[in-house]
């Protein structure tokens, strides 16, 4: 099993995420299942996310006529 670095990012900031894999799928099946954590941590928060790639989301708050938009993402880190 070889270890691999990711970056989960959420607007300007980012944290270093370790996947431990056997081969390139995987990395992405463990990429996404980290990821979807996370967006079910923020969606539990009030945010509304909406899936844009395989490893990226799009998550909008509304309240009080204010609204607020981030990125969310993983990528591997070469």
């Amino acid at each position: 099993m070889a270890t691999h670095t990711a970056v989960y990012y959420e607007a300007r900031k980012s944290e270093i995420v370790t996947i431990n894999a056997k081969n390139e799928e995987e990395v992405l099946e463990k990429l996404v299942q980290e990821l979807q954590k996370r967006i079910k941590g923020l969606e539990n928060e009030g945010w509304k996310c909406k899936q844009e790639e395989p490893t990226m989301y799009t998550c909008v708050f509304e309240k009080g006529g204010a609204r607020h938009e981030l990125t969310v993402g993983i990528e591997l880190v070469e």
